[in-house]
């Protein structure tokens, strides 16, 4: 059986990872919450594939930390984007994974 303290350090490590969640998520997303941009702050709002592949996987970690439907919602929204941004490449038809630049 934990002890107060236990349940209460646990309680405050599950706080802190939900806030760790949801700044990235409300500070990076893109003007249509589609994507995440590469930085905040400068004026790029450039489409990244791996920044946004790590933020799936991030995602991935708090649905299964807290079982919140929210980050399956914020996943399928991620996922589904992707292909329309690839699809939609500006970069002469060619796509490169690398970095998907998107203006």
């Amino acid at each position: 059986m934990l002890s107060k303290t236990a349940i209460a350090q646990n309680e405050s490590y599950a706080t802190l990872a939900d806030l760790a969640q949801d700044k990235p998520h409300n500070s990076f997303r893109s003007s249509k919450g589609s994507y995440y941009i590469e930085n905040s702050g400068t004026g790029n709002t450039y489409f990244h594939y791996w920044w946004n592949a790590h933020a799936r996987d991030v995602l991935v970690d708090a649905y299964l930390r807290t079982n919140d439907g929210k980050y399956v919602t914020r996943m399928n929204t991620l996922v589904n984007s992707w292909s329309s941004i690839l699809y939609l490449a500006e970069n002469g038809g060619r796509i490169n994974t690398s970095q998907v630049i998107i203006k």
